[in-house]
């Protein structure tokens, strides 16, 4: 698993998204359709589900990643 953010050339790169994600994950990908892309998780070359920044990943990079993304969030 790899996380790809929301401007990641790897899913901006293509002029189609075929290869990058179906149909129905590039919609949940571009949500509006105007460019904002949402950040998602990436399984063997796929996108495979967005991410969801409330709900930590079980393997240990990951939650310590995302014990990161929370602790940035709430610094003031």
């Amino acid at each position: 698993m790899r996380l790809r953010g929301p401007f990641d050339e790897y899913c901006l790169g293509y002029g189609t998204r075929t290869l990058v994600a179906d149909e129905q994950m590039t919609a949940q990908i571009l949500p509006g359709k105007n460019g904002m892309f949402l950040p998602f998780w990436q399984q063997e070359g796929r996108a495979a589900k967005i991410l969801d920044a409330e709900t930590a990943p079980t393997d240990s990079i990951g939650a310590a990643l995302h014990q990161r993304y929370l602790d940035f969030k709430t610094a003031r």
